[in-house]
Formats: structure tokens, sequence, C-alpha cells
């Protein structure tokens, strides 16, 4: 049986994978407008969130009992996350390309804290033709409004790299032990876009259950500067693959659009089957 990684940063696990046939594209604002003279104009956002409506046939309750338990708060009433297989790079788009930060894509570390622009380095990599420099605020160590959360499968690595500079500010990973307790902080190394090297740091599902991602400063006034960023899984035992640049496909924090959907399907001896439906929406990004 197809699974998926699902849940929240309390609780999360493998639960039966939804129908193929997931529509997942970003969704934005678009306006077109007709022009009498026969032209057009269209306006929009740039930025997008995703949303995800699921659906799943014949199982049994057991199988599709999470739905309701995530959805009434049973654990929690966090974010929902989900691992989606079909990311190359698992960053949300804008932390895999902080330039999109430059426009109507959300801050990275406050919505009141918009980063200035820094042209790229000429590279090899494909990374993006602008950088973002963060100045965050506060005093040392202080944690932004906005951070990034990350699921880890008990059965994967996470890799992670940031390509950019860093100027007194750093960005920040807090790892979270499967017991749900943080094992203290890790800064990143920021990588060169003349390196070869993709990730900086990995992190092994078999101890960990999350990662939180943020930039803090280390003195008053720091900044960094982010060109790209790449995040992978890979199953345990097999090392990540150095790759060019890839656009950032995963997401922020979901909540349910809707109550769940389910459907009666038939009763037997010792085995309830049904179906059912639920969608989510990404919101997390810009709360």
């Amino acid at each position: 049986m197809a699974r998926i990684w699902f849940g929240n940063p309390y609780r999360a696990g493998y639960v039966a994978a939804p129908l193929t046939g997931l529509e997942a594209s970003g969704v934005g604002y678009v306006s077109a407008t007709q022009l009498q003279s026969g032209g057009a104009f269209v306006t929009g956002s740039t930025a997008s969130h995703r949303e995800f409506p699921m659906e799943w046939s014949v199982k049994s309750v057991a199988e599709l009992q999470f739905l309701s338990s995530y959805f009434t708060g049973i654990y929690g009433n966090e974010y929902l996350y989900w691992v989606d297989p079909f990311a190359e790079n698992v960053l949300p788009p804008h932390w895999a390309a902080p330039m999109l930060t430059l426009n109507d894509w959300p801050s990275l570390i406050s919505p009141s804290r918009k980063p200035n622009p820094a042209p790229t380095p000429i590279n090899s990599q494909g990374y993006p033709m602008l950088g973002a420099t963060y100045s965050p605020s506060g005093a040392v160590d202080t944690v932004p409004e906005r951070q990034l959360t990350l699921l880890i499968p008990d059965d994967s690595h996470l890799h992670i790299g940031f390509i950019g500079e860093s100027d007194g500010a750093v960005i920040r990973i807090e790892p979270v032990l499967r017991d749900g307790s943080v094992e203290g902080y890790r800064d990143l190394e920021m990588l060169s876009v003349t390196s070869n090297a993709t990730f900086e740091q990995s992190f092994s599902g078999h101890d960990y259950k999350l990662v939180r991602i943020y930039m803090t400063p280390t003195r008053v006034g720091g900044s960094v500067t982010i060109f790209a960023g790449q995040a992978i899984y890979t199953k345990t035992g097999i090392p990540p693959f150095q790759q060019s640049f890839t656009p950032g496909t995963g997401h922020t924090g979901m909540m349910f659009s809707e109550a769940p959907a389910v459907t009666y399907v038939q009763a037997l001896a010792g085995r309830r089957l049904v179906s059912a439906s639920a969608s989510f929406t990404e919101v997390e990004a810009w709360q």
C-alpha cells in the first residue's frame, strides 16, 4: 500500500496515500481584462499558495481515522505537513529562491521586514539571478516571527544547504528529537556559489522528528544573504546526490479547508470500509 508521511509537530507518521491525480499546483491571484481596442492586460500576484484536495478510495475506517483525529484536534491544533514524494527540492519556493520575497512572496522573518536585493555571482549551478539580504532585528539569538518547519520520516535523512554569505547573522536550525525535546541548535555554514557541494547538514529520522529553520543575528545589525536553498530526503543509508539548483516545491504549514468527508461503503464481518476526501490549504507563510 502506498503511504505518505503526514502530521503535525506533535505527531506524524505514515498514512494511506491519496489517490493519484492530485492537483497540487500553486494558487495565486490573476485577473485578465479585455480592452475595447482588442488588446488585453493581465494583473496578478507572483506569489501563490498550495492547495491539496486529497481523496481516498475504499479503505478501512482505521486507515482513514487520522483525518478526523487531526481535524478535531486530538493531536493539537498546529499546522499540518506532508512529505511530497514528487518534490525534488522540499523547501517552499520562497525559501529555495529568497529573491521571490523581494516582490509579493512573504518575508522569511516577519511581515514588516523585507530584504534587499543582492546580485548573484556568476555560477554554473543555475542559481536565481538575485539573492535576498535579510537583516534580522532584535537582540542576538532572537527567534523571528516566521520559521520553516520540515518533518522527517523515521526511515529517512533530511539534507539541507543554503548558498550565500553571512555577516553577523546566520541561518539556524533547531532539531527536535523523537521524544519532542529540542537538541540545542546548529548554525549553517553558508555555501559558496562556486562550491560543488549542495548540502551542509543532515538529520536522521531515526533520531529527529523535525527541524525548525530561521534566521537570527549573532551581533546587532548583522545580515545574511541567501542566493538559493536546497533540501531533499533520502532513505536511511543512501547518501544525498549533489545537484544543480532545483526550484522548491515544498510547502509551509497547512490547515483543513473544510471538514473531512467520509462515505460509508460496506460493513463486513470485522471490517468496515469507507472512502474519504479532505482539502488542505497552505496558510503558514502568510500568517
